[in-house]
């Protein structure tokens, strides 16, 4: 999937949830379909981590590094107060289950498209 300038945060920060739905991993920031770790920007790449998705998600939609600390840091509000400081540590928690990451993605994007609507008024 190829995004077209200007994209909205939201739009990264969906691109990422469809990535992690498509598959998960942890303790690696992307992983081929045999699980071993590869590039983010690999054709191979079709698992990730929530770090990893936002990182590839950024890639495809061809936003600036800017965009994608945003979409990161708005990740980081919306996780909760337990498993460290960054997106990745959370990820791998080894108590962590897909549907925890899931949820926390889609507060990011419905956090990041009522911020758009503000900054549309």
């Amino acid at each position: 999937m190829c995004c077209l300038e200007p994209v909205q945060p939201s739009v990264v920060a969906r691109r990422a949830v469809e990535l992690l739905q498509s598959g998960w991993i942890q303790g690696a920031y992307a992983a081929d379909s045999d699980g071993r770790a590869c590039e983010i920007a690999s054709a191979a790449a079709c698992k990730f981590c929530a770090g990893g998705a936002i990182i590839r998600a950024a890639y495809e939609c061809r936003v600036s590094v800017h965009i994608e600390d945003y979409v990161r840091q708005e990740w980081l509000r919306q996780l909760p107060r337990i498993g460290g400081p960054y997106v990745i540590g959370w990820n791998d928690d080894p108590a962590r289950e897909l549907d925890e990451v899931l949820a926390v993605g889609r507060r990011v994007v419905e956090a990041l498209r009522e911020q758009e609507r503000w900054d549309d008024e």
